[in-house]
């Protein structure tokens, strides 16, 4: 089994795994931004998503809680490579977070 995409209905980067190790790097590169550190770029944010994805519970301090209204109406997708070599695509949406669709592929949709 192996993570192969991550992405959502809106306002979300998609994220495509590479085999092997996978870093999550930020860099500021907006001029007017270069004298910030590296914080509040997402990387927190990224992992918080994954785990969520993994089905992990969502209680009150979870960042879908905490920033409820920057996460309205966002529904998740992640693709999971099986061993078998077919896909397992996760679908969970933050507003209805007890529930959660699968579906199965033979065939990688990328986006």
């Amino acid at each position: 089994m192996k993570l192969s995409q991550l992405y959502a209905n809106k306002g979300f980067k998609n994220i495509v795994f590479n085999d092997g190790l996978n870093l999550v790097l930020a860099k500021v590169t907006k001029k007017l931004d270069l004298n910030k550190d590296s914080h509040n770029l997402g990387k927190t944010t990224l992992i918080a998503v994954i785990d969520f994805m993994l089905l992990k519970e969502v209680k009150e301090e979870h960042i879908f809680k905490t920033h409820q209204e920057k996460f309205l109406g966002y529904i998740f997708y992640l693709e999971i490579m099986l061993n078998n070599g077919e896909y397992l695509t996760i679908r969970r949406a933050v507003d209805a977070t007890h529930k959660i669709s699968f579906k199965i592929t033979k065939l990688l949709i990328t986006f």
